[in-house]
């Protein structure tokens, strides 16, 4: 019984560093650590909506464990900084069961930029009637290209987990320069 536990508190403490590992992005997250019995059903066909802007890019869909398999469905991601790309999440036999390692972003270039020049004045966005039940609303920020200012409209979009709460990204002084936070699910 005492190697069990100890086996088994190997295996958590491994899937937490993976979890909790740098560069590890909150677009699929599946709310922590799971041990389901068995591997996910077979992934479900998905239609990307229409792209809500040009930094975007689809993060697929998946299922979670919370009991029994659930779809979460896929939706569009801003892509954090140029050059990165996302590397989707999986489900990974472990011991006697399976568990969710995260997608990260990944690709060359920095994850932040300094930008010199101070982003102009938050645009109000004219959010609308939510499109379905539980919609989370995502706003608009302005985002550098390298030379100049785009404002990113905001959209709407479903939460990725039960209870998951956006928590919006901000650009903030540090220094001479200006560096954005993406925004990310909690």
């Amino acid at each position: 019984m005492t190697k069990r536990l100890v086996m088994l508190s190997v295996l958590l403490a491994t899937v937490i560093g993976m979890i909790a590992a740098p560069g590890t992005a909150r677009a699929d997250d599946n709310g922590g650590p799971m041990l389901a019995p068995g591997p996910p059903p077979a992934p479900q066909y998905e239609v990307a909506p229409v792209v809500p802007g040009p930094a975007y890019v689809w993060v697929a869909g998946h299922w979670q464990w919370v009991g029994r398999w659930a779809w979460i469905p896929g939706r569009w991601e801003i892509v954090p900084y140029p050059g990165a790309r996302w590397v989707s999440g999986y489900w990974a036999r472990a011991g006697r069961g399976w568990v969710w390692v995260n997608g990260h972003w990944a690709g060359s270039g920095p994850a932040y930029t300094i930008v010199t020049v101070p982003p102009p004045a938050t645009r109000v966005d004219i959010i609308g009637v939510p499109p379905f039940a539980a919609a989370v609303w995502i706003g608009g920020f302005w985002r550098w290209t390298g030379g100049n200012w785009l404002w990113v409209p905001g959209y709407w979009t479903r939460a990725p987990w039960p209870r998951a709460v956006w928590v919006p990204g901000y650009w903030t002084r540090q220094g001479s320069g200006w560096i954005w936070f993406a925004g990310y699910w909690q």
